[in-house]
């Protein structure tokens, strides 16, 4: 098993035609503040547009929470971020935070990667229920993110009309809710400086989705549903010049009794980052022994190295070239 301080990488691939593009800095957006909580099954998480699961750092007054089982008081994550990074050439960029100064802005991309002048109409994270769809059926009351699903935005939606170019409730469209509830936003890696990482965008644009399941608790498989949340992210590069062996990354900070009494682990053939605390909790009722992400397999076309820090094609040099954030990461790494 190879063992692993923070990071949970897959692989992806993108590719695009070289051609002129807009400047390389990002544009003058303000953070987004708006954020949701997801808490259909077992679990309760806040779910922030900047791409942060589990710390609303907007909201001073809230800890960060994972909380499972919901209701219980305990956490078993203090944060959860993306990271993104690939070549343009010979220049690394990366999109990527820790606890502060995130790199993801509400709002899509233009076409040739630009963000928009003002991202603040794009900050909101849409939450639509199966129950709020029911309600809607039996009485003809929508909520607010049910009549104003972002489908222009590329949210997805059941076409009950067939025009696949509109949404409109009376003529029978509805949001597609994964699961038991949904919640869905955009954003970008271009609408501001990388204040973190230092770096030029990768000029990214993510539709993002978060589900859960309220599945029985009878089984082994409706328990693991109802007891963990789900996420879908549909990246989609729009720079001008090819990006090249792109990684995309889990930032996952556990938090399981103290700092340092906890084991990260990753196992590359299941690809799950797993936590397990071997300390004395510290919360009087006792914490959750374990937690973790899996992550399934990535959708791409193009076949791509395996991890340049390790033996990949472009292993030669390629820690050097790599962004000291992840070489920080990597120098954390303990031998087999």
């Amino acid at each position: 098993m190879r063992w692993l301080s923070l990071v949970l990488a897959l692989l992806v691939a993108a590719s695009a035609a070289a051609a002129q593009g807009p400047p390389p800095g990002g544009g003058t957006c303000a953070p987004g503040e708006a954020w949701a909580t997801l808490d259909a099954n077992g679990v309760s998480v806040p779910v922030v547009g900047d791409g942060t699961l589990g710390w609303t750092s907007k909201d001073d007054s809230l800890p960060p929470w994972y909380e499972v089982p919901r209701g219980s008081g305990l956490s078993s994550m203090f944060t959860t971020t993306p990271w993104i990074g690939g070549y343009v050439g010979d220049e690394l960029r990366i999109s990527a935070a820790r606890y502060d100064s995130y790199e993801f802005w509400p709002g899509p991309l233009a076409a040739d990667g630009t963000p928009p002048a003002d991202c603040a109409p794009y900050d909101r994270v849409w939450s639509v229920s199966r129950g709020d769809l029911a309600a809607y059926e039996a009485t003809g009351a929508a909520t607010a993110d049910v009549r104003e699903w972002p489908w222009q935005l590329g949210a997805p939606v059941v076409d009950g009309d067939g025009d696949a170019g509109n949404y409109d409730l009376a003529a029978g469209d509805r949001p597609a809710v994964s699961g038991d509830e949904t919640l869905w936003w955009v954003m970008n890696d271009a609408g501001g400086p990388h204040d973190e990482t230092g770096s030029v965008p990768v000029r990214l644009e993510v539709q993002a989705e978060a589900f859960a399941v309220a599945a029985p608790t009878s089984t082994l498989v409706g328990a693991a549903l109802h007891y963990a949340t789900l996420y879908r992210y549909r990246m989609t590069y729009r720079g001008t010049e090819p990006l090249e062996d792109a990684y995309i990354a889990l930032h996952f900070q556990a938090q399981l009794g103290r700092l340092y009494g906890r084991l990260p682990g990753y196992r590359h053939d299941a690809r799950p980052d797993v936590r397990v605390q071997r300390r004395q909790p510290r919360w009087p009722g006792g914490a959750p022994d374990g937690g973790g992400v899996r992550c399934g397999p990535a959708r791409h076309r193009h076949a791509l190295p395996r991890d340049p820090l390790d033996d990949g094609p472009r292993a030669a040099g390629a820690l050097e070239r790599t962004h000291p954030l992840l070489q920080q990461q990597h120098a954390q790494r303990r031998p087999d």
